[in-house]
Parts: C-alpha cells; sequence; structure tokens
C-alpha cells in the first residue's frame, strides 16, 4: 500500500502542533476524522470538505490562504458538523482568484484539520488542462495505488471520478471471500440499503491512505454509476433491489444523501437526484459530467428469453433476432432521460458559441459497439464462477448473431446513442468521451 509521503506526515505531525488563532478558539472541541477534500472548481469558489467528530455543537472555522502557512488567508468562515449528515461539512468557499493555487484547511478548538491544497479553474484563456480519470474503485479487490500516483504528480490540474465510487455489495460477493484483500475490510458488512449503511461504507472507504491524500490534493469532480445506488440501477428500479429490501424511491435518496454528504461536490439547485452539470476551464474546454444511470434510464434489456427462444427446435433464429433488434431499436428507449437530453444540447452550444475547444463528456458506460469474438472463452479460466461464464459465452452467442455483446452500455440504447452523436455533431466544436 502506498504510504502518505515523510514530508505529508511531517506537515501533519507540525500542524497538530500549531497555535490555534483566535478567532477559532471559541469553536467546537472534537476530531477532524477523515482529512479533508475539495472539488467542483469554478473560477472564484470550490467546494471544502471535511469530517468532524464534535465534543460540542460542532462549531468549526474554515480558510484559504494563498500560502502553506496562512499567513496571507484571502477567504474564511465558519460552518457547523451536524448528526444530520453525518457530520460531512461542506462550505462553498468564494472571493477566489481564477486559475490560482490554494491551501485550505478547517479549524477547531482541539487543532487544525490536515491542510489541503486545491486550484480554482480559470476565467478565460487556459492553454492546458490534465485530469485523472477514474472509476469502478472496489475496495476489497486490492489496493489503491492508483490513487496514490496521482495525487503524487504535480501535472494534474483536476480528477474526474465517473462512478463506482464505492461498492454497495455484501462482504464476499464481489470479490468473493477467497479472492478479497483480508486487510481491505468493507464495512458494514451487508448489502447498503439504509442511510447508515452507505455512510458506514463511505467511512470504510475513506480509511484508505491513498483516496484521503488524492482529495486532499486534487480537486474532485464527481458523479455517480449504479454501485452507488445498487448494481444494474435505472429510473425505477435495479437489479439487484428487491422488493423486502423496502421501496426503491427510499434507497436513491438514502444513497444519493450519502453521496452528496461524503463527496466535496455541489449539491443540485433544486431537490431530488439531479447530479449532472457542467463545469467550465476558461475558453478551453466545458466538463459535462452526465448520468447515464439513474436519473432518466430505461429498464435494462436482457437476452434470457431470446436465448431461451433460440434454442427450441425448429427457431427461426434470423426471425427471432430481427424481433428483439426492433425492440432494442425502440426510439422511446432512453440513457438520458428528455430533460437532460434538452440540457446537454444547449450546454454543448453553449459552449460552442463562447468559442470553447473542447468539449469533454464524463459518464459511466462504453459508446462504441462492444463485441465478444468467439476466442473471448479460452480465456476463461477453469475456476471461473458460473455467473462469469454465462457472461462471456453470452455475449460470444450474440455477438454472433449481430447483437451487442453488452446490453448495459449506450449499445443496449442504439436510438439514444443516435441522438447523443448527433448532439455532438450538432452542438459540439470537439467532442471527447470519457
Amino acid at each position: 500500500m502506498a504510504l502518505l509521503s515523510r514530508r505529508t506526515l511531517l506537515i501533519a505531525t507540525a500542524l497538530s502542533a500549531a497555535p490555534i488563532p483566535a478567532w477559532a478558539r471559541g469553536f467546537s472541541r472534537g476530531a477532524f476524522t477523515h482529512g479533508v477534500a475539495s472539488g467542483d472548481p469554478l473560477a472564484e469558489a470550490v467546494i471544502l470538505w471535511t469530517r468532524f467528530a464534535p465534543d460540542g455543537d460542532g462549531g468549526i472555522g474554515w480558510e484559504v490562504s494563498d500560502d502553506e502557512a496562512f499567513g496571507q488567508v484571502v477567504s474564511r468562515g465558519e460552518a457547523r458538523a451536524s448528526a444530520r449528515n453525518d457530520y460531512c461539512v461542506k462550505v462553498d468557499a468564494h472571493g477566489l482568484s481564477p486559475g490560482r493555487r490554494y491551501f485550505y484547511r478547517f479549524l477547531s478548538a482541539s487543532g487544525p484539520s490536515p491542510t489541503g491544497r486545491t486550484l480554482t479553474a480559470p476565467r478565460t484563456g487556459a492553454q492546458r488542462l490534465s485530469v485523472a480519470l477514474f472509476s469502478c474503485a472496489n475496495l476489497a479487490w486490492g489496493y489503491f495505488h492508483a490513487y496514490g500516483d496521482a495525487a503524487a504528480r504535480d501535472d494534474i490540474d483536476l480528477v474526474l471520478h465517473v462512478g463506482d465510487y464505492i461498492y454497495e455489495l455484501e462482504r464476499g460477493a464481489y470479490p468473493s471471500a477467497a479472492n478479497a484483500v483480508a486487510s481491505r475490510m468493507i464495512e458494514p458488512p451487508h448489502e447498503t440499503i439504509a442511510l447508515n449503511d452507505y455512510n458506514q461504507r463511505y467511512a470504510s472507504y475513506h480509511a484508505d491512505p491513498d483516496l484521503l491524500e488524492l482529495r486532499r490534493l486534487k480537486p474532485i469532480c464527481a458523479v455517480w454509476d449504479d454501485h452507488e445506488i445498487a448494481d444494474n440501477s435505472w429510473r425505477d428500479g435495479a437489479l439487484n433491489h428487491q422488493s423486502n429490501e423496502g421501496a426503491y424511491a427510499d434507497r436513491v435518496a438514502a444513497a444519493a444523501k450519502a453521496y452528496f454528504d461524503w463527496l466535496p461536490i455541489r449539491a443540485p439547485a433544486r431537490r431530488g437526484p439531479r447530479l449532472y452539470r457542467a463545469l467550465d476551464w476558461g475558453d478551453l474546454a466545458r466538463i459535462l459530467l452526465l448520468d447515464t444511470r439513474f436519473i432518466g434510464r430505461d429498464r435494462q434489456l436482457d437476452y434470457r428469453e431470446l436465448a431461451r427462444r433460440l434454442t427450441e427446435d425448429g427457431a427461426d433464429r434470423p426471425a427471432l433476432v430481427a424481433e428483439y433488434r426492433r425492440g432494442l431499436d425502440d426510439p422511446r428507449r432512453s440513457m438520458l432521460g428528455a430533460a437532460q437530453e434538452r440540457w446537454l444540447n444547449q450546454t454543448l452550444a453553449a459552449s460552442k458559441r463562447r468559442g470553447q475547444t473542447w468539449q469533454i463528456m464524463a459518464q459511466q458506460v462504453v459508446v462504441g459497439d462492444q463485441f465478444a469474438p468467439p476466442e473471448l472463452t479460452r480465456m476463461l479460466r477453469p475456476d471461473a464462477s458460473s455467473s462469469t461464464r454465462n457472461y462471456i459465452t453470452g455475449g460470444v452467442t450474440m455477438s454472433a448473431l449481430g447483437l451487442p455483446a453488452n446490453l448495459d452500455a449506450w449499445a443496449g440504447y442504439p436510438a439514444a446513442r443516435t441522438r447523443l452523436l448527433e448532439a455532438y455533431a450538432a452542438y459540439a466544436s470537439n467532442a471527447i468521451v470519457l
């Protein structure tokens, strides 16, 4: 496991012994339990985050400075840690200058938090933007070396996390108990369903030193995939949500609250789990964070019934495939939803009018076609699980029929994908899809 650098540890030690500024002495005593983070940078503002376990009323302070010693404080304020937000604290620090690096920290009567470093977006100009792209971070599978490597690189401006920041599954499900790394224990041991479950899962992920260091040193822009809610989720349900687990809407509300509390991102302007949004990087780029998973996605199709009918005696395979293709191509099926599609078109067009060179689409699933060649089955290990074996062999079978290997991607929503590509062609200058 990558450890915090010696320099970082020395700084943390020095800060723990640093004198408390006079204006902070009236704040609550307590402990900063999960470091600090920043995210969603604008030209004059950035979100700052921490988690504080108070011994009193939860009142703490925050400040942003030009220098690491906080001799030139440019913005400061007060905040409160509350059980309602699992003691997570977020502030929108305004009054900053565009395109500048800053240091930030939180303050309590017990002492300061670790010092973080962040960056505001440029207002105009901008010659470069370097991003680190992450997804699918399953704690129990292994170590987060990539987070630590990105944190250590000075040339990375911004972190984009496009989903599966956590996994909601119970211990031993994925990975299996045999494949899980023993020291990477997730809490709670059961599947996350209620708000407290999701909060515990985020807390266990944020015990990882590489993730803490990435959040401390780089501003993060994040958007969810399915495992922040439940595996294979869509607008009105999820494959991994059963009726005995309560109402799906209640689960989404719990998952969304925990996500917004623990991630250093701006809350939506209106109530509800709207997460899609855009951020500008001067005249260089507009970053669009899309929600392809929940807000507007229709239920995914599957191949089970088609596979059964294809094995029947006398099955007319071309006719069955053509019938299935008609349902797959239904133009009413949506990945983004009508409201998000309209927003996408308008946001791309506004970026082009402004003269921004690039439009960067940060989203969750593969846009291109995916086909599985017959040779893929030879790569299966002898001890591969039945679900893995069925997934691979099913993909090979359907690919041979000219159908997508993976329906849980844009190829499973071909009419919606056509609308997406037409929007890029009509409204964008130079579209990059991540």
